[in-house]
């Protein structure tokens, strides 16, 4: 990926919280979960118009280390806060640690960063920036124990001129779909830019 995704660039902003409870009735305890709720295939959690950026901020609620990972498209590490990290090892303390492997060289693209325990992560994202893939994908924690047990989510990318979920475009359909998106995006841009 090239060229930075600023502030101003940004149209969208989600929320995403990467829980762990412990509800002693319910199995698999404990449960990994986001944003209160299992996974379930046929919820779609996140809607996302492709090619527009969208910023992320991710926390968790718990002592655990969460790497968020979603599919399709990488993302730019903003900011980090580590929440409870304490601990060194040899000269350089986790949280330098921690710092230094999801932030640097700043901002950094990647397509998995780590949510601290106690902590937040802030990312942008923007969904195709030549090319706009439409349709069902999933972000998780990619530890597999978590994701197994719960922590995935559904989300949709969706096509800018039809704000509907539509399947991958073919390659025949390809050059009507980046020309579909460009229009739309000039019409996002004029519509921010008045207020809208």
């Amino acid at each position: 990926m090239t060229g930075n995704i600023s502030e101003e660039d940004v149209i969208n902003q989600n929320s995403i919280n990467f829980e762990v409870q412990s509800i002693k009735m319910k199995a698999p305890v404990p449960q990994f979960i986001i944003n209160g709720v299992e996974f379930d295939s046929s919820r779609i959690v996140e809607r996302e118009i492709a090619a527009v950026a969208t910023s992320w901020t991710l926390t968790s609620n718990m002592n655990y280390f969460h790497p968020f990972h979603i599919h399709v498209n990488p993302f730019q590490v903003i900011m980090m806060h580590t929440g409870n990290i304490t601990g060194s090892v040899g000269e350089t303390s986790l949280e330098d640690a921690v710092f230094d492997t999801n932030l640097n060289p700043y901002p950094m693209w990647r397509d998995t960063v780590f949510i601290p325990p106690f902590g937040m992560t802030v990312i942008r994202q923007r969904f195709g920036e030549s090319v706009s893939w439409t349709g069902k994908t999933v972000f998780h924690c990619h530890f597999l124990d978590h994701e197994d047990q719960g922590m995935i989510a559904a989300m949709m990318i969706v096509d800018p001129s039809t704000k509907k979920p539509t399947a991958a475009p073919t390659t025949s359909s390809k050059s009507s779909k980046v020309q579909s998106t460009k229009e739309s995006i000039t019409s996002i841009e004029s519509k921010t830019e008045g207020g809208v």
